[in-house]
C-alpha cells in the first residue's frame, strides 16, 4: 500500500513539474510579433552612422509618452546601377552635353563630369549623386510670378529620366535670394529676389530616406526669376525598391531609452533664423527637448538593405550665442535579434 502511494505521489510530481515548465515557456513566448507568420523577415543589417556634427553630444529631454509606431516596415533594398557611366552619358545627352566625361576617382567611387557652354554635370558615387548647374546671369525678379518649385523640379526629374517608382519628393522648405556685391543673400522681398531655392527629401512608403546627413539626403534646386532651373543637386536611388519581406522595429520607448542612454547620433544643427551662418561644429547645445519623432529609412553606402531608424527632432539653445537651435538625432530602430513569432 505504501508503495502504491509513493508511486501515485511520484506521478503527480512529474505532472506538476511538466505543467510548470510548460507554463513558463508559454509565458516567455513573445506574443507581440504575430506578423512574422504573414511575411518573411529580412536580415538585420544595422546602419552605420557618420560622425556627429558636434564634438559634444547634448543631453535629451523627452516628454512625448504614448507614441505609437508600427512593429514592422517593408524591407527596402538599393542596388547601385552597374553601368553608371552609360547612365551618365545618357543623361548628359538629354541635357545637350556631348563628348566623353572627365572621370574623377574618390572615396565615394567614380564621378563623371561635363562642363560645356555654361552647363556643368557631375554624376556618380554611392548612392548615385546628380549635380547639375546652368547659370545664365538674370536680373529678373520674382515679383508676382507664380514660380512653382515643385513643378519645375518634377519636370527636370522627368526630363532626364531619373524618376524612381515608389519614391516621392516631399518639399521641405523654399528660400528667396537677392543679389549683392558679395553674393546671394536670403530675403523675403519678392521685388528684389532673383532666385528661388527649394529643398526636397525622398520618401518611400511614406517614410523619409536618409543617407549620411540631412543636407546630403536632400534634393536642392535653384530657379531664376524666369522659372529656369539654375541648379539641381540630389541623390538618385535608381535601384531602390520594396521587397515582400518586412523588417522588425523596436518599440518607441526602447528607442527613447537608447537616445537617453547616449546611443543616438546627432546629424544636424540648424536655425530658424534665415541669416544664421554658424558653423555646426562650433555650436554648443547643453540640452535638446525632443518635440517630434518619426520612423525613417537610412541607407549606409556599400550595403543593400536600408535600415529603419527613429529620427528625433529637438530644440535647444546655443550656449555661445543664445540662439534657438534645432537638432536632428537618429537611433537605430532594429532589434538586437529577429523576434520569435
Amino acid at each position: 500500500m505504501n508503495k502504491q502511494l509513493l508511486f501515485v505521489l511520484a506521478v503527480l510530481s512529474v505532472v506538476a513539474i511538466g505543467a510548470y515548465v510548460f507554463t513558463q515557456r508559454t509565458q516567455k513566448s513573445p506574443t507581440t510579433h504575430s506578423w512574422a507568420g504573414q511575411a518573411p523577415i529580412a536580415p538585420l543589417v544595422k546602419p552605420s552612422f557618420p560622425q556627429s556634427v558636434s564634438r559634444s553630444q547634448p543631453s535629451y529631454r523627452v516628454d512625448m509618452p504614448g507614441q505609437i509606431f508600427p512593429q514592422t516596415v517593408p524591407s527596402v533594398v538599393y542596388t547601385n546601377p552597374a553601368s553608371s557611366q552609360s547612365q551618365a552619358v545618357r543623361i548628359a545627352g538629354v541635357l545637350g552635353l556631348g563628348g566623353q566625361p572627365v572621370e574623377i576617382k574618390g572615396n565615394r567611387g567614380v564621378l563623371y563630369t561635363w562642363n560645356e557652354n555654361g552647363q556643368t554635370l557631375t554624376l556618380g558615387g554611392d548612392p548615385t549623386e546628380l549635380s547639375y548647374t546652368f547659370y545664365q546671369p538674370s536680373q529678373t525678379t520674382m515679383g508676382t510670378r507664380a514660380i512653382n518649385a515643385d513643378t519645375t523640379t518634377t519636370q527636370f526629374v522627368g526630363r532626364v529620366g531619373i524618376s524612381v517608382p515608389n519614391l516621392t519628393l516631399t518639399k521641405i522648405k523654399t528660400t528667396l535670394y537677392e543679389p549683392t556685391p558679395s553674393g546671394p543673400r536670403v530675403t523675403t522681398n519678392t521685388q528684389t529676389a532673383t532666385t528661388l531655392g527649394a529643398e526636397f527629401q525622398y520618401k518611400i512608403d511614406g517614410l523619409l530616406v536618409y543617407t549620411r546627413y540631412p543636407t546630403t539626403s536632400a534634393v536642392s534646386v535653384q530657379i531664376d526669376g524666369e522659372g529656369v532651373l539654375e541648379r539641381f543637386n540630389g541623390l538618385w536611388y535608381a535601384g531602390i525598391q520594396k521587397t515582400e519581406s518586412v523588417t522588425p522595429v523596436i518599440a518607441y520607448n526602447e528607442a527613447v531609452r537608447k537616445l537617453l542612454g547616449g546611443e543616438g547620433t546627432l546629424l544636424a544643427f540648424n536655425s530658424d533664423e534665415p541669416q544664421a551662418t554658424d558653423i555646426p561644429e562650433k555650436i554648443s547645445v547643453q540640452t535638446s527637448s525632443i518635440v517630434r519623432a518619426e520612423l525613417a529609412y537610412y541607407y549606409t553606402p556599400g550595403t543593400r538593405l536600408l535600415a529603419p531608424v527613429f529620427v528625433f527632432y529637438g530644440r535647444g539653445t546655443d550656449s555661445r550665442t543664445g540662439r534657438a537651435v534645432n537638432t536632428t538625432t537618429v537611433v537605430s530602430a532594429l532589434p538586437e535579434q529577429v523576434p520569435t513569432p
